[in-house]
């Protein structure tokens, strides 16, 4: 699974390409592989330590393409709208579709779904995560859209997997190997070079 997503800014350029016109340069688009490249590598190397299984492929591939191409559409979209009515457009569809199908799956019972605000930990998470895992980051992620080209933009995504396993190594202890040192020289030096590499044409 992690690998499929690892190939989303590869499945973005091209997506780019054909909806937005936006061409990268040869060396760019040789470049953006390095990152996915380091992925991959990460991701096979906690995949050989029992973190990351590789199931659901076609939810895998879904999320792949989907997600692609989001940040192409997210792309188009900046032309007219600004990251603030972007985002809010994102916060306010996400909160009522998701309403919608958690009061469904509770058969319409207003008083179960409202029982988590009863407990301060179920607050506090919802408020960190709402505040800043949600609506910050979609606010930096729109605003980054609007100013740099989809394969640049694509290039910085591949961080999440290195701040997800720099994370898990430090809070959570979790195992690290050479393979994932690899990964993660090559995700920083590929996203670098990708941003540092001429304008698209």
């Amino acid at each position: 699974a992690g690998a499929i997503s690892a190939l989303t800014p590869i499945a973005a350029m091209v997506l780019a390409i054909f909806l937005l016109r936006e061409y990268p340069t040869k060396k760019q688009a040789v470049i953006s592989f390095v990152p996915v490249l380091g992925v991959l590598l990460m991701t096979a190397a906690g995949n050989s330590l029992g973190i990351a299984p590789w199931y659901g492929v076609l939810v895998a591939i879904g999320n792949c393409l989907f997600c692609a191409l989001f940040r192409v559409v997210n792309r188009w979209c900046a032309k007219d709208f600004n990251f603030f009515q972007r985002t809010w457009a994102t916060m306010v569809t996400s909160m009522v579709l998701y309403t919608v199908i958690a009061l469904i799956a509770l058969h319409g019972d207003v008083h179960r779904y409202l029982e988590p605000f009863h407990h301060s930990g179920f607050v506090g998470a919802l408020l960190i995560l709402a505040v800043f895992c949600s609506v910050t980051a979609t606010l930096l992620a729109n605003y980054g859209a609007g100013r740099l080209t989809v394969v640049r933009y694509s290039a910085l995504g591949t961080t999440t997997t290195l701040v997800a396993s720099l994370a898990g190594i430090l809070l959570l202890q979790e195992p690290i190997s050479l393979p994932m040192c690899v990964g993660i020289i090559m995700i920083i030096v590929g996203v670098w070079k990708v941003n540092t590499t001429g304008r698209n044409a």
